[in-house]
């Protein structure tokens, strides 16, 4: 007996090359061809052999491969065809959790999840590691009081951690913005995927982009103006970047 196995549904991007394959039970010693259809027919031949590269761009959702085995004498080797479903993606309604928008990360959690600290123990600014308790107004709430500027861990947390952000990858190289995009970095982008851009030929156009429905990349204004660079902190959730932070250290002011 002959038997065809493999997957029955395939998910592929608009416009994405794929591969497909198919395998198969057959007694040793028989001569056979595997062929590849776009019709229940069996009529229109698109493929030969045991693995497929094809475009979605030539099909539409739902459609339907159908395979069979054949003798060398064309005679047809199992009664009925495999059969894979084609499914296109051509939008994304919704995307992971973990990248759901662009708002402050969740004080707390973003703290606790990368940071170690006691409940009770205090932290403060210092200017100088050999003086510690230098009265100064740079690192005290008022000059020359006796009031040193201590805080404890939740007054560190909010103060440090209020302008924490989120992106999918972050491009260490030139890209065209003006090009839709698929993937980037390994990462499939989605409708509301988040990028950081910070290697651009342009410096203008390094900043944080969102994919829009069309896989193109809207940059976001979060780093339009100074204050919103204040302190401003963006941890990246897979790819290259994979749980690195990146921090504002400089800007460029425009004349």
């Amino acid at each position: 007996m002959i038997k065809l196995y493999g997957i029955k549904n395939i998910k592929v991007l608009k416009n994405e090359q794929f591969d497909i394959s198919i395998h198969l039970d057959i007694q040793t010693g028989i001569t056979y061809t595997i062929k590849w259809f776009d019709d229940k027919d069996l009529d229109n031949l698109i493929g030969i052999g045991k693995n497929i590269t094809l475009t979605s761009s030539s099909f539409q959702d739902g459609d339907e491969l159908y395979v069979n085995v054949y003798s060398d004498t064309n005679e047809q080797l199992v009664n009925k065809p495999f059969i894979i479903t084609i499914n296109i993606i051509d939008e994304y309604y919704y995307i992971n959790e973990r990248y759901h928008d662009n708002k402050n990360i969740d004080i707390d959690s973003m703290y606790f999840k990368f940071h170690k600290a006691f409940s009770g123990i205090c932290y403060m600014y210092i200017r100088d590691v050999d003086n510690i308790y230098e009265q100064n107004i740079l690192v005290s709430d008022k000059s020359l009081t006796g009031a040193y500027n201590a805080y404890n861990e939740f007054d560190i947390i909010e103060e440090y951690f209020s302008n924490v952000h989120e992106a999918e990858v972050a491009i260490d190289k030139n890209i065209n913005i003006s090009l839709p995009q698929n993937v980037l970095d390994g990462s499939i982008m989605r409708k509301g995927t988040r990028v950081l851009l910070f290697k651009q030929n342009d410096i203008t156009e390094n900043g944080v982009y969102q994919i829009d429905e069309n896989n193109m990349l809207i940059k976001t204004n979060e780093l339009d103006t100074i204050d919103k660079l204040f302190r401003y902190k963006i941890h990246i959730n897979s790819g290259k970047y994979l749980d690195d932070e990146f921090h504002v250290i400089g800007y460029y002011k425009n004349n």
